[in-house]
């Protein structure tokens, strides 16, 4: 089977079988030096780690997709509906459509912010997101093909225009951030129950504060207008600190 293929379906599998993907980077001569390192007897999961990395990269800027082998008459008859009695029907026994695999696009995997939801943004706002999730796989892909010609001495007019793309899309992916940060950062000063924690959170701080500085300076002369002012603001908010006043002698000294 043509090497391509074997690296295509080495990249479909869920479970990626570590020696086949090491004869598949001898066989490509993708960094011998990685290669020594990956023949170790002791292998963990750094190992496979690096291996799935280094054929990844090479797969992407040789735009080279998952796909399955071809399937057998049994896998064909799974995929239409007829599961054979007793055997377990795993993810490598789908078949994908050969007209569409050969090209298959990855969906760019985007880190969604764990503050701002994406399903909250406008639908202009999501556009930008989407962009820099774009912006970010093909960012990836020159990332990639720099580190192969890393040490091409004839390959200096690309490695140029890689590094200006990078720089591009960098920028551009910051600005449309600060756009939708901005977005965020208004709606959420706007936002009553947003606005209503915090101001419970603060009042709690507040409190707790209040109660500390109390404790520790209540009879000192030098502070005693902080102090009653700080008990003033505990009654208003019906707070007991009586177990802090009930020793003091009402003598400031």
């Amino acid at each position: 089977m043509d090497i391509k293929k074997r690296l295509a379906n080495w990249l479909y599998q869920s479970k990626k079988d570590f020696r086949e993907g090491i004869a598949i980077m001898e066989e490509l001569k993708i960094d011998p030096k990685t290669i020594r390192f990956l023949q170790q007897k002791k292998t963990s999961k750094i190992h496979q780690t690096i291996l799935d990395r280094k054929l990844s990269n090479y797969a992407r800027v040789q735009k080279i997709f998952p796909a399955p082998f071809p399937v057998s008459a049994e896998k064909k008859a799974v995929q239409k509906g007829a599961r054979p009695p007793g055997k377990f029907v795993s993810r490598d026994d789908l078949d994908v459509n050969p007209e569409v695999s050969d090209h298959l696009i990855q969906r760019p995997k985007i880190d969604k912010n764990p503050v701002v939801r994406y399903e909250d943004l406008p639908v202009n706002l999501r556009v930008l997101f989407d962009e820099n999730g774009k912006m970010m796989a093909e960012n990836k892909a020159f990332h990639a093909e720099l580190k192969q010609l890393k040490d091409d001495e004839t390959a200096t007019d690309r490695r140029k225009i890689l590094a200006e793309e990078l720089i591009s899309r960098q920028k551009a992916t910051r600005e449309n951030w600060d756009i939708i940060d901005a977005w965020w950062a208004k709606k959420q000063e706007s936002d009553p129950l947003r606005m209503a924690a915090e101001e419970a959170l603060s009042k709690d701080r507040r409190i707790k504060a209040n109660l500390a500085y109390i404790r520790r300076y209540l009879g000192k002369e030098k502070v005693r207008d902080e102090v009653e002012l700080r008990m003033k603001e505990l009654d208003s908010w019906e707070v007991d600190y009586g177990g802090l006043t009930k020793n003091f002698d009402g003598v400031w000294r």
